[in-house]
């Protein structure tokens, strides 16, 4: 699905979802603090949209606390990460990247038996 940017990268129309996954592998991919901190704030706000339109999508969930960790909203983002664990296990789907992020905000809480199996 097609989606349009701006100069700066921003969404300006098309697809909020396609542009959601854009964020994400941006925020993936880029190790720059300050990039982080923009792609971070793009994911969080096209995928706190998506959330309303399709709820029943556990990506968007994974999305959104990705953005949230980025972001150092730590609570908001464990969060975040076990609705989008429930709704992966609902519909017998895997995400590979969810134990290692979840387990890093276990860390940061200093729960480290929780934190164990999931590195």
């Amino acid at each position: 699905m097609p989606f349009w940017m701006n100069s700066d990268g921003g969404y300006v129309t098309g697809s909020l979802f396609a542009y959601a996954v854009h964020a994400m592998k941006m925020l993936e991919k880029t190790s720059d603090p300050n990039r982080r901190f923009f792609w971070a704030e793009k994911l969080m706000f096209t995928a706190t949209a998506c959330r309303h339109r399709y709820q029943n999508r556990p990506w968007v969930f994974f999305w959104r606390g990705a953005a949230c960790l980025a972001l150092d909203q730590v609570d908001e983002a464990l969060g975040d990460f076990q609705n989008a664990r429930d709704q992966f296990e609902q519909k017998g789907w895997d995400e590979p990247r969810l134990n290692p992020l979840e387990g890093h905000i276990y860390l940061l809480k200093k729960k480290y038996t929780r934190a164990l199996p999931m590195l």
